[in-house]
């Protein structure tokens, strides 16, 4: 069986994300110093190993670059930075920094959503039952409605001109 959280309890756990990521900024700031300690060597503006310059920055600019932090927490999480031959953080010094830095790029992207922009694409089954039941609020209860084109790739694609049969809708 399924428990969903209570109204006031997302609430209550929205209202504290605020804080959280505030506790997070200054667990950034308080463990930045692994960065200056084992990545400047490499990633400065001398250097530019990797395309990457981090020299200058600090927690504050965490925000304004996130996919350069992302690739930098991605690096951090599957131990290829700082390379083996180099002398590796703590463990337990790299998990807290892996966590904040983390858990503040997911409170800026929570603060600010912004997906990309959705391309024109045609339909499959599924998302069309789905627009038909959204927009018309029917359900589409014939599944072989729509003839199936012929390949393994294209068989859940709707044909242009497929309009289910009236028979098929049921009004919710």
């Amino acid at each position: 069986m399924k428990k969903w959280m209570t109204p006031a309890a997302l609430i209550t756990a929205f209202a504290a994300l605020p804080v959280m990521a505030q506790d997070y900024e200054e667990a950034l700031e308080e463990s930045w110093s692994i960065l200056d300690s084992y990545c400047m060597e490499c990633h400065s503006f001398d250097e530019f190993r990797g395309g990457l310059a981090l020299e200058g920055m600090g927690p504050q600019d965490v925000n304004a670059n996130p996919g350069v932090f992302e690739e930098v927490l991605r690096k951090l999480k599957i131990h290829a930075m700082p390379p083996r031959s180099q002398p590796q953080p703590d463990l337990d010094d790299r998990n807290k920094f892996m966590a904040a830095l983390e858990a503040t790029l997911d409170a800026a992207a929570f603060a600010d959503p912004y997906a990309g922009t959705t391309t024109i694409h045609r339909l499959n089954r599924e998302e069309y039952t789905n627009a038909i039941r959204d927009l018309l609020e029917w359900i589409l209860t014939c599944q072989n409605c729509c003839p199936v084109m012929q390949g393994a790739m294209v068989s859940t694609i709707l044909p242009n001109c497929c309009v289910p049969p009236p028979c098929c809708w049921t009004a919710t």
